[in-house]
């Protein structure tokens, strides 16, 4: 993986149809924050997409140097006056966290009291912290000010079902079956779920669609999470018995995938091997290890800059 040098954005290389050349003095404002360290930025009345370690608000003004090298196209930065990568809001590590799931989920940070009221009511509701924490972002951007006991409540609609079973699989299903009962399951008309379907901002949502099998003596319940647009994301849950899987990923022009379990089943190295080697013929980075369940946020895969930031209290 390659990351933006400090005090840079590392820019899409659309940015070259721009004209600019090595040493060119630019101002840029930031249109809109992202998920996984990126912008959306202003430029010659052009948007582009840049990747920085540093945090910044929407309409900040910066001022940059134009380099191309064979690294990558950077905006060095000149004069800019960011956010801490890592701010720390009154409430410790719950503030923190909220911090980073803020950033993920494409918001600006909010003042130091407001920050300490959101991470006072995290702290309240019950839940695995990460994943409250990422909720609770996605429901602030889609205009929702919820109290603790409603985040509870949507983060239970989660966990349930369909709508009814919808028969069995006699054996596991291929692909190709899979993806025929994908495409012709029912949407939610759950209520709490399409509050976060609904976006105020005018964004591509997210689409939610639940199955529910029974395979063998065991129930399966799946869940996807689907985000559409110029930053697309998948999440799928899978309950299998006693067994709890999570694939997210995310990404257009470096798609990325995470693996959460909380099972101690131990997974077939070549099997695991031959996943991971599937997917990257299809371009998608699968991370070489399952990592445990409560480090999921349910939503994306972690932003390795932002790890630091996502511990629990």
């Amino acid at each position: 993986m390659t990351l933006p040098i400090s005090g840079s954005f590392k820019v899409s290389s659309l940015i070259a149809k721009l004209g600019l050349q090595t040493g060119d003095l630019v101002t840029a404002r930031v249109k809109s924050v992202l998920p996984d360290g990126r912008y959306r930025l202003i430029l010659n009345k052009h948007a582009v997409i840049a990747r920085s370690e540093l945090v910044f608000k929407e309409n900040q003004q910066i001022h940059a140097r134009f380099a191309r090298g064979k690294n990558g196209i950077y905006l060095h930065l000149l004069e800019s006056r960011p956010l801490p990568a890592r701010p720390d809001l009154a409430g410790g590590s719950a503030g923190t966290m909220f911090s980073a799931a803020l950033i993920r989920a494409g918001l600006p940070l909010p003042d130091e009291i407001e920050g300490a009221r959101r991470a006072a009511l995290l702290r309240r509701a019950k839940g695995m912290r990460k994943r409250m924490a990422r909720l609770y972002a996605e429901l602030l951007a889609k205009g929702a000010d919820p109290n603790a006991g409603f985040l509870e409540m949507v983060n239970q609609a989660f966990s349930k079902g369909g709508n009814g079973w919808r028969g069995r699989w006699p054996t596991p299903p291929k692909g190709r079956e899979l993806s025929d009962e994908f495409r012709n399951a029912d949407i939610d008309n759950d209520p709490l779920l399409d509050l976060l379907a609904y976006d105020s901002r005018g964004n591509n949502g997210w689409r939610f669609i639940r199955l529910k099998k029974i395979l063998g003596d065991r129930e399966i319940r799946m869940m996807w999470k689907i985000r559409k647009g110029l930053d697309p994301a998948l999440a799928l849950a899978i309950h299998d018995g006693k067994r709890n899987f999570e694939f997210l990923m995310e990404g257009l022009e470096r798609t990325r995938m995470a693996v959460f379990s909380d099972s101690g089943t131990e997974i077939n190295f070549r099997i695991w091997n031959s996943f991971r080697e599937s997917l990257a013929t299809l371009g998608i980075e699968v991370d070489n290890a399952i990592l445990t369940l409560r480090d999921s946020d349910g939503f994306t895969p972690e932003e390795p800059v932002l790890a630091g930031s996502l511990k629990e209290d």
